[in-house]
C-alpha cells in the first residue's frame, strides 16, 4: 500500500474512533441505547464505506488491504456493542427461536 493511502485509511481510522468516543458520550445507565449505536453505524455506511471503496476502485488498495481495513473497522463496531453493553446479535432471542 503506498505511504500516502497508508495515512489516509490510518487517519480515517482514527476518525471512528473519535466518532466513537463522541458517541459514548450519550450514553446513559438507564435508558435504551440502541440509537447510539444505529447512529454510530449509519455514519460507517455514508461516510467511511463509500470512501474505501472509491479507494479500492480506483486501485488505491487491494483486496487484501481492504480486507485488513474491513477487519480493523468491523473490530470498532464490536467494540461499540460491547462498551454501550448490547446484546450481541448471535445471542439474540429472535435468532434462537
Amino acid at each position: 500500500m503506498d505511504e500516502v493511502v497508508k495515512t489516509e485509511t490510518d487517519d480515517l481510522h482514527q476518525m471512528i474512533q473519535n466518532w466513537k468516543k463522541s458517541w459514548l458520550g450519550f450514553y446513559s445507565t438507564d435508558g435504551v441505547n440502541e440509537w447510539i449505536y444505529e447512529e454510530f453505524v449509519e455514519e460507517i455506511e455514508v461516510y467511511i464505506i463509500p470512501y474505501i471503496g472509491r479507494l479500492y476502485d480506483t486501485n488505491h488498495l487491494t483486496e487484501t488491504d481492504c480486507g485488513v481495513f474491513c477487519g480493523r473497522l468491523f473490530g470498532e463496531i464490536t467494540d461499540m456493542r460491547r462498551l454501550l453493553r448490547l446484546q450481541d446479535p448471535e445471542d439474540s432471542p429472535l435468532e434462537s427461536s
